[in-house]
């Protein structure tokens, strides 16, 4: 399709009037992306038009607002814009798990902050009785306390995997923590190891926006990793 083409497509999709119901928002984000690699700056330009114009109608919609916040985040490369529609999900329900989860891993895990106070309260006041999403919010308190050299991170670690050992990296940082050349750091690391589910290689994929599940799943647990640190973990064991 001629460029002159893409762009006018690209603009007739979103330049309905009040048409954004989740579904149309769905098909045209898909749509929009197929262009991606014609035109990455005017796809990214329309995709982020497009994720603005529906959250207008729908602000409290949260799965898309999340969906948002990792597209700024991955593709945009905007990590402070990726913090403020999670903020603005957190405000309105402070018991958004995923949402506090996936700020705290952008703040400690990307940007390296040391100290955010309103985060870590938030994560301190999460409450669930899903073993799953404990064992996540105390991996995620181990960044902050390992960002601020504070001997509390090793209890995290060992939390995290007491209220889930199906997770990689809460394993395996644990597993450093004992020190990998000895035998309880080993046992952690061949723990993490395997429980990987899933391992890709960046080959030029289609473009996709990732959903919440894609960054928890690759981030915070850790099951989801590419082929390099697949095999720096193994290697680990060997050095």
């Amino acid at each position: 399709m001629p460029m002159l083409d893409i762009q006018n497509v690209l603009w007739e999709i979103l330049s309905y009037g009040n048409f954004m119901n989740y579904n149309d928002f769905e098909k045209n984000l898909d749509l929009v992306s197929k262009h991606y690699y014609e035109n990455q700056s005017l796809t990214l330009k329309k995709i982020e038009n497009l994720f603005k114009e529906y959250l207008k109608e729908h602000p409290n919609d949260s799965e898309v607002s999340i969906r948002y916040a990792i597209f700024l985040l991955e593709d945009l490369h905007d990590d402070y814009g990726a913090l403020e529609p999670l903020k603005k999900i957190i405000d309105n329900d402070p018991n958004n798990v995923e949402a506090v989860l996936i700020m705290g891993y952008i703040i400690w895990g990307f940007m390296g902050y040391m100290y955010e106070d309103y985060t870590f309260q938030r994560l301190n006041e999460l409450k669930t009785d899903d073993p799953e999403l404990l064992s996540m919010i105390e991996y995620v308190k181990y960044l902050y306390y390992s960002m601020n050299n504070n001997l509390l991170h090793q209890e995290c670690l060992k939390k995290s995997v007491e209220f889930y050992d199906k997770h990689v990296k809460n394993n395996y940082r644990l597993g450093l923590n004992y020190g990998k050349e000895t035998e309880i750091g080993k046992i952690f690391i061949k723990k993490a190891i395997n429980n990987v589910q899933s391992i890709y290689i960046y080959l030029f994929p289609s473009f996709t926006i990732r959903t919440k599940e894609d960054f928890l799943n690759e981030f915070v647990k850790g099951t989801h990793i590419t082929n390099s640190i697949y095999e720096m973990m193994k290697e680990s064991l060997d050095s």
